[in-house]
């Protein structure tokens, strides 16, 4: 009886709560997203089109107790639209003012109007 009632307490304590310092998994498949920190610790965020015709900007930034969150805005060109066939660079500078003291920066994009979608998570140096 003594091992059911250990074994029960184990159980129950490794399932225990969620931890509430984790970070969601990234889940953005679209075009590459990088980010570069600056030597002033701001960020520069870069996203990486197959073709022309797209925008990338940064639209709100949430604070959080633990991160900062940069929420970015995709648009693809239109279906039948005519683009250059040319890998374009997107790059969209944040200021350190706009990070705050944050030590965790996620970035999420939103396609098109789609739903937000966490292409990174990174530490501030």
């Amino acid at each position: 009886m003594r091992a059911v009632v250990c074994l029960a307490l184990v159980v129950a304590a490794c399932q225990g709560s969620p931890n509430q310092n984790m970070l969601p998994y990234p889940d953005w498949n679209g075009p590459a997203v990088h980010a570069r920190h600056r030597g002033d610790r701001g960020l520069d965020v870069e996203l990486v089109a197959p073709t022309g015709g797209h925008t990338f900007a940064l639209g709100e930034v949430v604070m959080g107790p633990y991160a900062v969150e940069l929420r970015f805005a995709h648009q693809r060109p239109a279906a039948d639209a005519i683009v250059t066939q040319a890998i374009t660079t997107h790059r969209v500078e944040v200021p350190a003012a706009r990070l705050g003291e944050a030590r965790t920066v996620m970035v999420s994009v939103a396609t098109d109007g789609g739903p937000l979608r966490l292409a990174l998570a990174t530490a501030r140096p």
